[in-house]
């Protein structure tokens, strides 16, 4: 019996096909100043993981307003 063999991309779940094609497509662009990207990346993940956590603990019932 024969294996059959994948692609690599038939491997790619569809998030990974829908970056990879963006990126073929040449709709990236480069980041000129990476320190500053990072930091806005950063304080925006922690401004979402304090509003995620904020939400989470009104929900349970946890915190009252």
């Amino acid at each position: 019996m024969k294996k059959s063999r994948k692609s690599a991309r038939e491997k790619l779940d569809r998030e990974e096909n829908d970056l990879l094609s963006s990126f073929e497509k040449g709709e990236w662009k480069t980041v000129t100043n990476i320190k500053k990207e990072k930091s806005h990346a950063r304080k925006a993940a922690a401004k979402t993981t304090l509003i995620a956590s904020v939400l989470y603990k009104y929900a349970a019932g946890h915190l009252a307003l």
